[in-house]
């Protein structure tokens, strides 16, 4: 088999952790990791080896709307460094999610030719909040291919981006893990229809719990054991 080579792009915003990333894949402290935006003013390149594959990321400049020259030439040379890949890793907050446009962000007027792959960073500053609970709304047998239809409920519109992810790609990939699991306990082919819905406040609702499985449980009943009354003596 021949070796094997991919460029790839860390894009996106100032400060939304492409060199942090980019340590992180190279096992290496390459670029300047900083609290500061723009950093990183020239691409920094990583190369990660697995097996008969070699990564080549390129951690570029912060992508913003330029106030003076230097600016102006580092979000060009992130742009045209960019357009030479051969795959664009779009940073996000997931915290901000769900990510604008790569295109509107780069102030492109026409989509570039690069795949563009949305990936959303800053996951350990998720609020404990960002929740979801799984409903399993229809169930046919009568086919060879059993049909399955479920619903992950989160409590807000953006968790619901996130979950869902760009194109759909990362509801389709919990899907397909799901699946894989369930025709294995089944022992036969599913068709897992997956559905994302927000449903507000979810764990603070007496209905939304009772629907979900927790049913409200009145509180236990406190025994009482009567004394017995001592034996009083005549007089």
């Amino acid at each position: 088999m021949s070796p094997k080579t991919g460029h790839i792009a860390l894009a996106g915003a100032p400060n939304v952790g492409k060199s942090t990333l980019l340590n992180a894949l190279v096992g290496q402290h390459l670029a300047i990791v900083s609290p500061k935006a723009q950093a990183t003013r020239l691409p920094v390149t990583g190369i990660r080896t697995d097996g008969d594959t070699q990564y080549i990321f390129h951690d570029l400049p912060g992508l913003l709307d330029p106030a003076y020259l230097l600016q102006t030439r580092m979000r060009q040379l992130a742009l045209d460094t960019a357009a030479r890949m051969d795959l664009v890793l779009h940073l996000h907050p997931a915290a901000d999610a769900p990510a604008p446009p790569f295109e509107q962000l780069a102030g492109l007027k026409a989509p570039i030719t690069v795949p563009i792959l949305t990936v959303y960073t800053k996951g350990d500053l998720l609020s404990p909040q960002h929740r979801s609970a799984v409903e399993a709304e229809e169930c046919r047998e009568a086919e060879r291919t059993i049909y399955i239809r479920v619903t992950l409920f989160v409590e807000r519109e953006s968790q619901k981006a996130i979950v869902i992810g760009r194109g759909g790609q990362t509801i389709k990939a919990i899907g397909a893990h799901a699946r894989r699991r369930l025709e294995e306990l089944i022992g036969a082919p599913v068709y897992l229809d997956s559905w994302v819905k927000a449903l507000p406040n979810w764990r603070k609702s007496q209905g939304a719990l009772t629907r979900f499985g927790f049913p409200a449980t009145p509180p236990a009943a406190v025994a009482t054991q009567e004394q017995p009354i001592a034996p009083t003596s005549p007089e």
